[in-house]
């Protein structure tokens, strides 16, 4: 390997884009020395293709999460997602704790996703509470949903987070208790889920008023729950 090339046997020089996909098709990954090399490379591109080849080359379990640890710490995004996401499919008490121990504020969102999934998996509501705060709609959705499926929001939280600007969250805090409030969210979605979560005779109480339903959708469902 020559700075962003590598010399093939046929005697040319290819970019490190051929090195990237050599490394993904290849049926045996590189000798273990080589492909820590690899996971240094200038080119992101091989970094990509090295990092998922690690599993198979790493010589031991130690070596193995060794080297996901440190891509996650010092890795770029897309190498620092594809590490998350080997060790998210590789449930353990170690690959757990690995991901557990990540300061999520310095992680893509991706990452910060799936850490806030292995801190649900561990029952820690403290650690999925952190996450409310996060930049993205999506992960805060996520995290007040695992909330709720742990049962750590109170009454007046709920509340607060039934009023949240992201229809998303508001989504995710929809319960059969609170579905006949959130029937008349101002967004499609969060409706959606509400009457999803009303038991059979509150969903007949709204489809008996729903003609002023603005979501197609939901007529067509309050009609279908008329006629049955």
């Amino acid at each position: 390997i020559v700075g962003r090339t590598v010399k093939l046997g046929v005697g040319g020089v290819e970019p490190a884009g051929a090195l990237a996909w050599a490394l993904g098709v290849a049926p045996r990954p590189p000798a273990w020395q080589a492909l820590r090399a690899l996971l240094a490379h200038e080119d992101i591109r091989v970094r990509r293709a090295a990092i998922l080849r690690v599993p198979e080359a790493a010589p031991d379990r130690r070596a193995l999460l060794e080297t996901m640890a440190h891509a996650l710490a010092h890795g770029d995004e897309p190498t620092r997602a594809r590490a998350a996401t080997w060790l998210a499919r590789a449930p353990s008490l170690e690959t757990m704790a690995i991901l557990r121990r990540l300061e999520p504020g310095s992680q893509p969102s991706i990452v910060r996703s799936i850490v806030l999934e292995s801190h649900a998996r561990a029952h820690d509501a403290d650690a999925v509470r952190a996450f409310l705060g996060d930049e993205h709609g999506g992960i805060r959705a996520a995290a007040v949903a695992a909330l709720a499926e742990l049962g750590a929001l109170d009454a007046s939280e709920r509340r607060v987070l039934e009023t949240d600007a992201d229809p998303w969250v508001r989504q995710a805090i929809v319960a059969p208790e609170r579905a006949s409030v959130a029937i008349h969210d101002s967004s499609a979605l969060v409706r959606g889920f509400a009457f999803d979560a009303m038991d059979a005779e509150a969903r007949m109480a709204w489809a008996a008023s729903a003609s002023a339903e603005r979501d197609p959708s939901l007529r067509a469902r309050a009609a279908t729950v008329l006629a049955a």
